[in-house]
């Protein structure tokens, strides 16, 4: 019966490890915390969006086996955001002119994330949050 009880124990460290990994990602992806990464290594909107995407990418599939111990609707609503991310950065550097620079970039960034009717992002938190305490 201790066995039993010391598996259960770990799995449920993992699955709060998975969400806390996870959270870090989305974090570290919002357009106001990857520009405090990104814009003092780049100068132009097209340096920013390339190394945003490259970032988001290895960020992602550096926790994908993460996916494991969460739950389907954490890790649909993970991979939801995540898209919602790089529609939006694909979007922002659609409407940048080539002179624009990183600071430009990641404001317009944000701007169009703060303006969107369903924060793919916030719904994700909200969701590995209650995980964690359903946990």
């Amino acid at each position: 019966m201790q066995l039993v009880e010391q598996k259960q124990q770990s799995l449920k460290l993992r699955q709060i490890a998975a969400a806390e990994r996870f959270v870090l990602f989305l974090e570290r992806m919002r357009p106001e915390n990857a520009a405090k990464r990104i814009i003092p290594h780049t100068k132009s909107a097209a340096q920013a969006f390339q190394r945003y995407m490259q970032s988001l990418e290895e960020e992602f599939f550096h926790n994908v086996v993460q996916q494991l111990y969460l739950d389907e609707s954490c890790w649909q609503q993970v991979k939801t955001a995540k898209l919602q991310l790089q529609e939006a950065a694909k979007n922002t550097i659609q409407r940048m002119k080539p002179e624009s620079s990183a600071q430009e970039f990641f404001e317009t960034f944000q701007n169009l994330m703060d303006a969107t009717e369903v924060n793919e992002v916030e719904n994700a938190l909200e969701i590995l949050r209650t995980f964690v305490k359903n946990s």
